[in-house]
């Protein structure tokens, strides 16, 4: 048999890099199977072609990795077909496998849902490989890869691990620790919360016990548990999709739940979604805030309409927003509820409002306190600082709005801990009246703020007068590391406010 020479082997490697272009330096040796993609791309494959082909894909996760690229390359995928999401052919696995040496694949994600086409669309691209149906299985199982961290290693990321509490991680995914970038794949989580980040701004936190398939970053496919999802506006069209149900985000935050027993639940905390039953296809059902929605597999009625449900959500969502933990007499918003402060009043709690997230700054920002240490004494201007333009940061409104419009003696202390340093905070009313407009949400402008509190004085944090005691002022606490404030208040005449903006930054 031939066997062919150095020079022949680089002729051959010059052959494939002038048909296709490839985003990865090809592993040694592999020519030839790259040579058998490219027929089978073009449409020039033989039946023996597609039998070897098929068989190799099977048996070598290099080879699937190599696929997904050439692929991608090709523009061949645009989309994942749905029932790939669930196959579960583990036995493809290869114990002894290792990470190949010559694969580089770090230069390009792989985006298989650029088009974010419909549904009905999927039906579309299953047909076009409807010939290799067992290579779309192997390839979308050999993403469920139990060496995820080789895997983040080998090919670009669709999420980055940006905080885990308590995470207790299957055993094909310990080493993961936060910070770790993660291609496609299939995580699987035991216990505790992990929050992730996509390049594109996309946040989905997790609470075990949980498996959530990766698959791009505009799309994943949970399996079971729980995720909460914020998606900016400029990434409209994410979705997560699950046996029973897809959810297509159309600029919101919302969490979706799936039971043991398969049944599944979404409920949406802000903006809308839109909901499509698997079974049944057809046209997706609008979900406003406030709004839940659930499918089960006994059921016959396809998706329904259910109370609305956010407490199952609460530490995801604390999680997914940037707060690591409240202390005190703090409570921070649950799900679903306005974020509008002037309707809430409470004698007992200092109630915590997540803003907006992903500002970048277009000019210089006044804050009133910037630095660690102890401030009680609001009318002292020296202490103003500015942040930079072009700073990415998020803000969160602190607010004791006792019930009524009586006064009070004592004081109520609590803390709050972000995920993320704090840059500054803005106590004073005009910064406060002047930042509504960049960080407020439901229409939370000077205009409104006015017409419902009569006078623009009425909010902020006011200096003690010298004979009051002291612990009965209002004063904050930034600690060194910057990213907890203590806060002890006191509201009377003035409705006690703090804007807390804090660094966003990927």
């Amino acid at each position: 048999m031939h066997s062919e020479t150095y020079e022949e082997a680089g002729k051959r490697r010059d052959l494939v890099n002038t048909k296709v272009f490839l985003s990865f330096q090809i592993p040694e040796g592999e020519e030839p199977f790259i040579e058998l993609t490219l027929r089978y791309l073009d449409g020039t494959a033989k039946r023996e072609d597609l039998k070897e082909l098929n068989e190799q894909l099977k048996n070598s996760g290099l080879k699937r990795r190599i696929f997904i690229e050439i692929c991608r390359d090709q523009q061949m995928i645009r989309e994942v077909p749905a029932n790939a999401l669930n196959d579960k052919v583990t036995s493809l696995w290869v114990d002894e496998e290792q990470q190949e040496a010559g694969f580089d694949g770090d230069t390009d994600v792989i985006d298989l849902s650029a088009k974010r086409q419909p549904r009905s669309d999927y039906r579309y691209v299953a047909a076009l490989v409807a010939c290799l149906i067992t290579i779309s299985a192997a390839l979308w199982v050999a993403l469920g890869m139990r060496d995820v961290p080789s895997l983040a290693r080998s090919v670009s990321a669709v999420a980055t691990i940006s905080e885990s509490r308590n995470a207790e991680w299957h055993e094909e995914h310990i080493g993961l620790n936060e910070g770790d970038r993660l291609s496609s794949g299939v995580l699987k989580l035991k216990s505790g919360l992990v929050r992730l980040n996509t390049p594109g701004g996309v946040t989905m936190s997790m609470e075990g016990p949980a498996e959530l398939n990766l698959v791009s970053e505009s799309l994943v496919g949970l399996q079971r548990g729980r995720v909460v999802v914020h998606v900016p506006e400029s990434q409209t069209g994410f979705r997560v999709e699950t046996d029973l149900m897809n959810v297509v985000d159309l600029g919101t935050a919302f969490g979706v739940t799936v039971n043991p027993a398969g049944t599944t639940e979404v409920s949406v905390f802000d903006g809308v979604v839109e909901a499509f039953d698997n079974r049944r296809g057809g046209a997706g059902k609008i979900l406003k805030r406030g709004n839940s929605m659930r499918i089960a597999p006994s059921s016959s009625k396809g998706l329904s309409t259910i109370a609305f449900r956010s407490e199952p959500y609460t530490r995801t969502w604390r999680m997914n927003t940037g707060i690591a933990k409240t202390q005190g007499k703090v409570q921070y918003l649950r799900p679903g509820l306005p974020i509008d402060p002037y309707i809430y009043e409470d004698d007992e709690y200092i109630i915590l409002f997540p803003e907006k997230t992903g500002v970048v700054l277009e000019n210089p920002l006044n804050v009133n306190y910037s630095t660690s240490g102890i401030h009680s004494d609001f009318s002292d201007l020296s202490k103003t600082t500015t942040i930079a333009p072009q700073t990415k940061v998020k803000s969160f409104l602190i607010q004791f709005n006792p019930i009524g419009e009586k006064d009070r003696n004592d004081a109520v202390r609590g803390g709050i801990t972000f995920d993320r340093p704090i840059l500054g905070v803005i106590v004073r009313t005009y910064d406060l009246i002047q930042t509504d407009s960049i960080f407020g949400i439901e229409g939370n402008t000077s205009r409104s703020i006015n017409r419902r509190l009569g006078i623009s004085g009425s909010r902020g944090l006011e200096t003690g007068a010298p004979e009051d005691p002291i612990d009965t002022q209002d004063q904050i606490v930034i600690t060194p590391d910057q990213r907890k404030l203590s806060i002890r208040l006191n509201a009377g005449a003035t409705l006690d406010h703090i804007r807390v903006i804090v660094d966003d930054s990927e």
